[in-house]
C-alpha cells in the first residue's frame, strides 16, 4: 500500500531528524479507548516506514484484533512529525501520529483518528464545517536553572512522595 505524503513535510521531518540528532521514533496511535500507543522504531527505519508503513500485532492491543486477524499496519502522517522536548541528547526522540489499517490497505474499523477522519468528511459533504479540538493534557516540569534551562520531566509518581 502506497503511503500519502506531501515532499515538503518529509523533509521537515528528515531536517529534524538530521538538526536534532533524533535516534528513535514513536509510531503512536490510539485504542478504541481513548489510550496513546506507540510502537517505537529507530531513525535508521524511519525510509522504510514512510514508504511502506510499519506492521505490529493488533492482538496485543485491547479491542482491536484477534490472535487469527492481528496483522495490522501504521500509516504515518508526516505532518504531525514532532521532537520529544524532554527527549534530546544521547537519545532523542521524536513522535509520529499514524493511522491504523488492515493489511489489505483499508481503515481499521476500531481506529478512533480514521473514525473521526470519516466523521469530518462526511459532515463537510452535507456543507458543515465540523471544528474539533484535543483534550487538553499537561506535563509537570522542572527547571533545571535559568542561565541554562534544561526542561526535565516532572510527572512520575514515586512511594515516598
Amino acid at each position: 500500500m502506497a503511503v500519502e505524503y506531501t515532499e515538503s513535510a518529509l523533509q521537515n521531518a528528515k531536517d529534524l531528524i538530521e538538526r536534532e540528532n533524533i535516534q528513535f521514533i514513536n509510531l503512536q496511535f490510539t485504542d478504541i479507548i481513548g489510550m496513546v500507543k506507540s510502537v517505537t522504531i529507530p531513525t535508521s527505519q524511519f525510509d522504510e516506514c514512510v514508504e511502506h508503513g510499519k506492521w505490529f500485532d493488533g492482538s496485543s492491543i485491547e479491542g482491536f484484533a484477534r490472535i487469527a486477524e492481528s496483522d495490522m499496519q501504521l500509516i504515518p502522517d508526516l505532518e504531525t512529525f514532532r521532537v520529544i522536548p524532554w527527549e534530546r541528547g544521547d537519545n532523542a526522540g521524536a513522535r509520529i501520529i499514524c493511522r491504523v489499517t488492515e493489511p489489505g490497505g483499508a481503515d481499521f474499523a476500531g481506529d478512533p483518528r480514521a473514525a473521526l477522519i470519516r466523521v469530518v468528511e462526511e459532515a463537510r459533504a452535507l456543507g458543515y464545517e465540523y471544528m474539533t479540538g484535543p483534550e487538553l493534557e499537561f506535563f509537570l516540569f522542572k527547571l533545571s536553572d535559568l542561565e541554562n534551562v534544561e526542561v526535565l520531566p516532572h510527572d512520575r509518581s514515586t512511594l515516598d512522595g
